[in-house]
């Protein structure tokens, strides 16, 4: 017999190897997700079940990775995502439940459509790329612009250097159309000798046989190359070739500093000779806040001039803020006897066209303008005599909202956060016509403030939300 110690210890360890597996068994019977590359997941096997993502292919241009996800996700029903990490941008697919469902869709994506960027199976062929000369009607082989060396690329002109990587990258699109011809061919015949071996096997008659037998074409090549294929893509201006766009919104605030006239004159109804006919009233030139929305679209192409572009339509609402100083009675300034409020405020609708001139890394500058309308408002008006001033009867000029054509142009620097996000620092100028208020009351019944043409420098911080698409 063994000691009571023992069997104790015994049972409390197999106890505690029990309680073990329990806790243990969920993170075996769940495997992690797995990304693979496409080769991989040709050959991908596991019984487990788990979430597998497969990465399609990688690019250094934003643009061709957005066009290539286009492609996959018009033949899956996966969900396709562009991922950017280490300065590419990844195309993945998933998730995807199943090793069978892994393998089946790796083999669908081996071959990439039109893009600029060199397919990986031309990579990997064994036999060797015969570029295109450099100049027809010549026997001379020119090597192709992505074989120079950086003194050769030197010696050439910058159009003769585009014009070579033009020249390769429809020599690689004219033998990807070429394999897929071939590879429509050998469906064709497959589909044919299977009809033919069936046929044989159980005969029918020669009306269904016909019928049976026959082909079914493959879609066109142009379905293959959506949402744009190589020869779409000669017949589109230059300036649209290789496009995606998406949608974006934008909001933003900042400071602008108006200029308008200085003084303004009221006819005080005196009948004296001039200047003394007509009052004096100073204004003050005062910053005002600006709050700013804005929803449009943004297009990005694969080129290193403006390679980014966007339409808008703006909102700006510029805060109300008094302009009154001095009431120059008589135009004299032995005559300055009252203190004025006059408040004026803004909202300002324009649609607006916005170029990135150039990337850098993660900023790129751009220019803007556009126009619409502004709708301009004059309120509060109010006034004071000073000491030892006897208060006359005020105007009372009423308050008024007028509508007046508005124009903005601008220029800043985009700063890219990450995927979806886009900070701003912004210059702007900005007119939006003039402000003034309605007639006043008793002896100024058919006079007006009128502050005259507004315009105003501005500086504007945004943050743009790019949506997925």
């Amino acid at each position: 017999m063994q000691p009571k110690g023992i069997l104790m210890k015994r049972s409390f360890s197999g106890i505690a190897m029990a309680m073990a597996l329990l806790v243990s068994a969920p993170c075996f019977a769940q495997q992690a997700p797995v990304t693979l590359t496409l080769e991989k997941a040709k050959h991908y096997q596991s019984k487990k079940s788990g979430k597998t993502y497969i990465q399609a292919d990688r690019f250094k241009r934003e643009s061709n990775a957005n066009y290539y996800k286009r492609f996959v996700q018009s033949k899956t029903k996966y969900p396709v995502h562009v991922i950017r990490s280490h300065g590419f941008y990844y195309v993945t697919i998933g998730p995807i439940s199943s090793a069978a469902e892994v393998r089946k869709t790796a083999d669908k994506y081996s071959v990439k459509p039109g893009v600029v960027e060199k397919p990986k199976h031309v990579k990997q062929a064994k036999h060797k790329k015969k570029w295109i000369p450099a100049s027809a009607g010549t026997t001379s082989k020119a090597k192709p612009a992505a074989k120079l060396s950086k003194k050769e690329q030197a010696k050439l002109s910058h159009a003769e250097l585009a014009r070579r990587k033009e020249a390769n990258r429809k020599a690689l699109i004219a033998q990807w159309e070429e394999e897929q011809r071939q590879m429509e061919k050998t469906a064709k015949a497959k589909k044919a000798k299977h009809a033919n071996n069936a046929t044989q096997a159980h005969p029918v008659e020669p009306s269904k046989q016909a019928v049976e037998t026959t082909p079914v074409d493959p879609p066109k090549q142009a379905d293959l190359t959506q949402p744009v294929s190589p020869a779409d893509q000669g017949k589109q201006p230059y300036f649209l070739q290789n496009v995606s766009g998406t949608w974006i919104a934008s909001a933003g605030a900042g400071w602008q500093y108006p200029n308008y006239k200085s003084n303004m004159y009221v006819n005080n109804g005196s009948g004296a000779p001039p200047p003394y006919d007509v009052d004096l009233y100073t204004t003050k030139e005062r910053s005002q806040g600006i709050a700013a929305l804005a929803l449009g679209r943004r297009w990005t192409r694969d080129k290193k001039w403006i390679p980014s572009f966007s339409l808008l339509l703006s909102y700006q609402h510029i805060f109300s803020k008094s302009v009154g100083s001095n009431i120059l009675q008589y135009s004299g300034s032995e005559f300055t006897n009252y203190n004025y409020d006059w408040e004026i405020a803004s909202d300002v609708v324009l649609a607006l066209l916005k170029l990135n001139l150039v990337n850098y890394k993660k900023v790129s500058p751009y220019l803007l303008g556009g126009m619409g309308a502004a709708f301009n408002r004059t309120s509060n008006y109010s006034e004071s005599a000073l000491a030892g001033v006897t208060p006359r009867d005020t105007p009372g000029f009423p308050s008024n909202i007028s509508t007046s054509f508005a124009y903005r142009l601008g220029a800043g620097l985009d700063f890219r956060l990450d995927e979806q996000f886009i900070l701003s620092a912004e210059y702007q100028y900005q007119f939006i016509g003039s402000m003034y208020s309605k007639y006043g009351t008793g002896l100024w019944s058919n006079q007006q403030l009128n502050l005259g043409p507004y315009r105003a420098n501005g500086v504007l911080v945004n943050l743009t939300y790019l949506f997925n698409e």
